[in-house]
């Protein structure tokens, strides 16, 4: 009896495409990815500047000390040492002072409580705010009356100070949308994985080469290496 070595499929070249196939060419599962664009990534992707000649990432994608799934995937790749970890971030409001958010020495979730009471880009209104919404989050489940996060803020009363200036940027960074485009679970998932399960979820790891070195040539010739094949400029329909 012949054995037949079963094959995969994947539509599409960015980070859940990439992880699946890493994921299945590790079990010895063979695997196609196809992908239209010239290159892999997704939106995590670097083009050349014609005018410069320069590799210029697309926009700065980071990763979260919460991703730990992505983190599996750098380190069934090899790509761990190719990120920096940031554990102090400094934000610069319109009174141009700089505000230093590191952890204190209490336990999570309290661990950055006090970096954010200090923040003078925060009124007192708006901390109770953001507070109040941190504690609504945390502690709600699954709830279908908002149609969005950006309505979820607006019915649990959140200043545009607080909208303004700490969910937008955290959520629009963690996530590359907008609120009105983000749905609850998934701002409850950054909340919660980042914020306030354990002390490290909040970390910052940046990329220290263009994002075409993480998934370009190391990524492909791994999966090559265990009979995967990878075609660009290959759309589906």
């Amino acid at each position: 009896m012949t054995t037949v070595t079963p094959r995969t499929v994947i539509v599409g070249g960015g980070l859940a495409g990439l992880a699946a196939a890493v994921a299945l060419a590790e079990r010895g599962i063979g695997v196609t990815v196809l992908e239209s664009r010239p290159r892999l990534g997704g939106r995590a992707s670097s083009f050349l500047d014609k005018t410069t000649g320069t590799q210029i990432d697309n926009c700065q994608h980071v990763n979260l000390g919460c991703c730990t799934n992505f983190q599996h995937f750098c380190r069934t790749l090899g790509l761990a040492h190719l990120f920096r970890t940031e554990r102090e971030l400094y934000f610069i409001g319109r009174d141009r002072v700089v505000n230093r958010l590191a952890a204190s020495a209490l336990p999570a979730p309290l661990h950055l409580a006090i970096a954010f009471a200090r923040t003078s880009y925060l009124s007192k209104r708006d901390l109770f705010a953001v507070a109040r919404g941190v504690r609504a989050l945390a502690t709600a489940r699954y709830d279908n009356s908002a149609a969005d996060f950006a309505d979820w803020l607006k019915r649990h009363r959140q200043t545009p100070g607080a909208i303004d200036r700490f969910w937008t940027p955290v959520m629009v960074s963690s996530l590359s949308e907008t609120l009105d485009r983000i749905d609850v679970s998934s701002a409850r998932k950054v909340l919660v994985d980042a914020f306030l399960t354990n002390r490290d979820g909040w970390h910052v790891q940046i990329p220290t080469v263009p994002l075409d070195a993480l998934y370009g040539t190391r990524l492909t010739g791994w999966l090559a290496e265990r009979g995967a094949n990878v075609c660009l400029q290959t759309g589906v329909e």
